[in-house]
């Protein structure tokens, strides 16, 4: 039996509703399976399900295709304007249930009182920060943040923040999907990967446990590090061990050059990357490598950075004799680069002047992260040199 342990009467209502559509569009949920809402945050406990066992089998009829749905802002709650014709009545319903849930557990108004991108659409200084023109997996443009469209920011951001790309089959291009109760599953970096089972339905197993009393089941989200969870999905990753570089072009005298970071990391594996996780090559014209993000891992993995530099540069021709050196030169600049990054922004953050209560306490998590970020790298450099 699945189970709802809520401090809201109408939200428990929603939440049985939702359970009861799901089940009548096909979807399965594990016996033993807790959702829990208290003062506004939902998550999923399964003290009765070991680890690897499915919590959740979710067909492609229980998903809430986003494109299908013209949706809006009244205030903070969202609405659903039109829908698309042709839409089974079980995800209409699911869909409706969903956003209900929404806005009774007042997520948008949180959303608005939390998230980075509240501040940045109210200082354009950190636009260029934030969004570069790199970076084109946003779900608004820079032009959306300077023209003072609030509504279509923090919707876009709240939506993009639940996502998931859901590919129907190999032919078809992936779609973005809100996916319900997986939904509510918070993010651990050793938490369970979303996979695909039978005609393509979304599956989420038993995490292994990560949080103190084991009983909450988490997801990851995918290959995130701190700046990508407060970034995406507006909150501080105090446990993530590892940073995601930003994109940096390393020069190598006499070598070449390797362009680093303009598509992000892979997800590929269940723990923090490895030796075996080497950047892959999107390009290459004559002695200049084009690849995707690098890492900077945690201590459980301190020379993989080095390894995988080293492959790379090897591609370049370097001889042997020079390896080392060229490595040595390479990581400083990675590394020079980034602590660069967070300081600049840590200042501008520093810098701005807000009268508005919810942006202060935006901001001085953003500073939060940035001293993260830099003590991170600073320990990358003392646990990477033994």
């Amino acid at each position: 039996m699945t189970a709802i342990l809520a401090d809201d009467r109408e939200v428990e209502k929603a939440l049985h509703k939702l359970l009861a559509d799901l089940r009548a569009g096909g979807a399965s949920i594990a016996d033993g399976l807790v959702i829990k809402y208290a003062a506004g945050a939902l998550s999923i406990e399964a003290p009765s399900v070991r680890h690897g066992e499915i919590l959740i089998r979710l067909p492609q009829a229980c998903l809430v295709p986003l494109s299908a749905f013209r949706l809006a802002l009244a205030g903070d709650a969202i609405v659903l304007s039109s829908l698309r014709p042709g839409l089974k009545p079980t995800t209409v319903a699911i869909t409706e249930t969903m956003f209900e849930i929404y806005n009774l557990a007042g997520k948008v108004a949180h959303h608005r009182k939390t998230s980075p991108w509240s501040l940045i659409a109210a200082h354009p200084d950190l636009v260029s920060y934030v969004a570069p023109p790199s970076r084109d997996d946003f779900p608004f443009s820079a032009k959306d943040l300077a023209s003072g469209n609030d509504a279509k920011v923090m919707l876009a951001s709240f939506l993009h923040s639940r996502l998931f790309s859901h590919e129907r089959s190999d032919e078809e291009k992936p779609s973005p999907v809100l996916l319900p109760i997986t939904d509510f599953f918070n993010h651990h970096w050793r938490g369970e990967r979303y996979a695909y089972g039978a005609k393509r339905s979304v599956v989420m197993r038993r995490s292994a446990p990560v949080a103190e009393d084991g009983y909450e089941s988490f997801a990851s989200y995918g290959l995130h590090d701190a700046y990508d969870t407060w970034i995406t999905y507006g909150f501080l990753d105090e446990d993530v061990p590892f940073v995601q570089s930003l994109p940096v072009t390393v020069k190598l005298p006499g070598v070449g050059t390797i362009r680093l970071g303009d598509i992000p990391a892979h997800d590929g594996g269940d723990t923090e990357p490895t030796m075996e996780d080497v950047p892959p090559i999107l390009a290459r014209k004559g002695n200049r490598l084009k690849v995707g993000a690098v890492v900077i891992p945690g201590p459980q993995a301190p020379q993989a950075l080095r390894r995988g530099l080293r492959v790379l540069i090897g591609k370049l021709g370097a001889s042997r004799r020079r390896l080392g050196h060229l490595v040595t030169h390479a990581e400083e600049q990675i590394l020079d680069a980034n602590l660069t990054y967070y300081a600049e922004l840590k200042s501008c953050l520093e810098g701005l002047s807000t009268s508005n209560r919810a942006h202060r306490a935006i901001r001085a998590n953003f500073i939060r992260l940035c001293d993260q970020q830099i003590a991170r790298l600073r320990s990358y450099i003392d646990y990477a040199a033994v």
